[in-house]
């Protein structure tokens, strides 16, 4: 990374010399003075962004850890068996109003016979 910054760096005030038209050349060595302290201060925000992440990581992490700890067992036997009687309700009305349904027809069928 330090290689592409300076080569950017290099790059850069090579063409702004060409079209430099100041006495030796003062203009393109305070352009490269600018670009310079600008290449240390992104070093220094890379450097602080990347603590800043690991930090964040790192919270995020914890907050996982509070939220579900590793020592914690789930026992989901009971739910299990709450949504097996459930099913076993919902399949039990089901039939019942198939049954009444059923019931209701051949009760009108004789009426009208």
């Amino acid at each position: 990374m330090r290689r592409a910054m300076l080569s950017n760096v290099y790059l850069s005030a090579e063409l702004y010399m060409l079209q430099d038209k100041s006495e030796n050349f003062e203009a393109t060595w305070e352009f490269l003075d600018r670009r310079i302290n600008d290449a240390y201060n992104i070093r220094d925000m890379v450097g602080m962004t990347s603590t800043l992440s690991r930090t964040v990581g790192r919270g995020i992490g914890s907050i996982f850890s509070i939220l579900s700890p590793s020592n914690l067992q789930m026992d989901d036997t009971l739910m299990k068996q709450m949504q097996d009687q459930l099913r076993q309700q919902e399949a039990e009305k089901a039939a019942n109003a198939k049954a009444e349904e059923k019931k209701e027809e051949q009760d009108s069928e004789k009426k009208s016979s």
